[in-house]
């Protein structure tokens, strides 16, 4: 230690005004009663105006000083306690928070030890700054610390009021953005003070782009957001009303990295633009590779139950993101896509959601989405009239990579301006007990996707084909399904290499089965058995510029 009391007969010595530092031990060390076993001070927090707060010995002097450590380097200054106890310093511009240390001295003289670091002893610090883009952020920091709106507004001091305004009954809007470092909770429900939470997002001032000034965003590098019970969106104060304007930008939410965002019985929206893959609405990104299948990973996560989400640029959008859950949600009426997941996510739940009058695809997985499971959806009359689809899987826009091995189950799909479920170059997709109805197409193969699944589907009443395998689209089972009604081909191989098995074709306005290519070399090999091909308005099945067709056990 840099200076030891010892004894309890040691008695009224006063240690002020030292610079202390860098001692192996304790810069300063009361042992047993010595100095009347004075304790040292508690700093309890320190504001983002630099206003440090906290309690000692009452009507004594408490001495704060700044260390790299937990001693007493610089002399900050000295304040008195009043009769509780409690004590305020205004610390000098650009101190690190988590760098003051104290000690407090007795009317009598006895000093006590050094207070240790604020680091330790403050949970959560919060400090305002500016970001990238020159406008107000509030900063959380303190591994393991746990955030309320209410915490916030506390810690912001006087100076900063009006960035985080409790507006009564619940209501809060946030007026600068929010950014949670490693390992800080934020949890945002009734429980917590907090019914609604607008988010600022003005109207641009800068013609046609996105200001960058005009709306907030709240973002977590390897924090953690609870959302519970609560409704968050983008509010235009001047309109007084939702911000609908997607082209100056709107306020947005995003968890990134390790970070988890956990969202249950809420309602977000009017969030998101399409400017960046960070600003969609509501985001989970991570930016580097997810390890290989059965090793830890770290990427963002999180669950997401019985929650709305509408008049987003994407509903939700997920970017290299594991091991998630989203089950009783509703995403509707957004400016692009319901749902969107791309880059490699994985190893992601979709359970009895609604999907339906989004402006595009009502769910889309892009580019390398890997085991994924779709169960008991409903993605209907998404497109707003132009050529969308329930349901896509997709290799996704340059750089591509096929989406794999994902089981798209029990979901119907209805009434979208495309297909109800289409595969884009991708492969080993399972595609079964779906109901795919009322769209332009039930099931389309396309874009060189391969040995995919196509089992114990209901396609009917759609405006062209039940099921069909464009050119490219090789080696495809489609094994046990209805195609009944449909106002073209009941099923349409359009491709080679498939097998055709126990299904229904009936009724349909064309062809039960055709089997013809869509431009240039014939088709090879494809197999029809034990299929039964009734009741249709063109032939059963009709083959043309095809070579070794098996043709077997088919009931025409």
């Amino acid at each position: 230690a840099g200076i030891v009391v010892k004894d309890a007969g040691s008695d009224r010595n006063r240690l002020s005004r030292n610079s202390v530092t860098e001692n192996a031990g304790s810069g300063i060390k009361i042992d047993g009663g010595a100095n009347g076993g004075i304790q040292p001070p508690v700093i309890e927090d320190i504001l983002a105006d630099g206003i440090a707060r906290g309690t000692a010995a009452p009507n004594a002097t408490v001495e704060i000083y700044t260390d790299p450590g937990s001693e007493g380097e610089t002399l900050l200054g000295v304040v008195a306690t009043n009769d509780s106890g409690e004590w305020s310093f205004q610390l000098p511009p650009n101190q690190d928070p988590k760098r003051v240390t104290a000690l407090v001295i007795a009317a009598n003289g006895n000093t006590s030890a050094f207070s240790g670091a604020s680091g330790s002893s403050v949970g959560l610090f919060t400090t305002v700054s500016t970001d990238e883009q020159g406008q107000a952020l509030i900063n959380l920091n303190g591994p393991g610390a746990f955030a309320t709106l209410a915490d916030i507004q506390s810690l912001l001091g006087s100076a900063n009021a009006g960035l985080l305004q409790n507006q009564g009954n619940g209501v809060w809007q946030l007026n600068a953005s929010i950014k949670l470092e490693r390992e800080v909770t934020l949890n945002l429900s009734p429980d917590t003070g907090v019914t609604e939470l607008k988010l600022r997002s003005n109207a641009g001032t800068i013609p046609n782009a996105v200001d960058f000034n005009s709306f907030v965003y709240i973002r977590t590098h390897n924090g953690i957001i609870n959302i519970n019970g609560v409704k968050i969106y983008g509010w235009d104060e001047a309109a007084n009303t939702f911000d609908t304007n997607i082209a100056d930008g709107r306020a947005f939410i995003i968890a990134k990295y390790g970070a988890e965002l956990n969202i249950r019985n809420a309602e977000i929206s009017y969030l998101g633009t399409s400017d960046s893959s960070e600003s969609g609405g509501v985001t989970w990104r991570d930016d580097t590779a997810i390890s290989a299948a059965g090793t830890m990973r770290t990427q963002v996560t999180g669950v997401v139950e019985n929650s709305l989400f509408h008049h987003n640029f994407n509903g939700v959008q997920v970017i290299q993101a594991g091991d998630m859950t989203f089950t009783g949600n509703e995403f509707h009426d957004n400016n692009n896509y319901g749902f969107y997941a791309r880059d490699n996510s994985r190893d992601i739940v979709l359970e009895n959601n609604l999907v339906y009058n989004n402006a595009s695809h009502g769910i889309h997985l892009a580019r390398g989405c890997t085991n994924f499971t779709l169960r008991s959806n409903k993605a209907y009359n998404n497109g707003g009239g132009g050529f969308a689809h329930g349901i896509l899987i997709s290799q996704g826009s340059a750089p591509t990579a096929p989406s794999v091995e994902n089981l798209l189950e029990g979901n119907e799909a209805y009434g979208n301006g495309g297909y109800g479920i289409n595969i884009e170059g991708s492969n080993n997709n399972t595609v079964r007990n779906n109901n795919l109805h009322d769209n332009q197409v039930g099931v389309t193969i396309e874009d060189g996707s391969r040995a995919n699944q196509i089992l114990n589907n209901n396609t009917a009443n759609n405006t062209n084909h039940g099921i069909q395998t464009r050119q490219g689209s090789n080696a495809n089972t489609i094994m046990g399904n209805t195609a009944a009604r449909n106002s073209a081909n009941g099923i349409y191989i359009r491709s080679s290499n498939n097998r055709v098995e126990d299904n229904s074709a009936t009724e349909n306005l064309e062809v039960g089965i055709a089997v013809r290519p869509e431009s240039g070399a014939a088709l090879e090999s494809n197999q029809l058995i034990s299929n039964s091909v009734t009741s249709n308005a063109g032939s059963g099945v009709d083959i043309r510029s095809a070579t070794g067709t098996t043709v077997d056990h088919n009931y025409i």
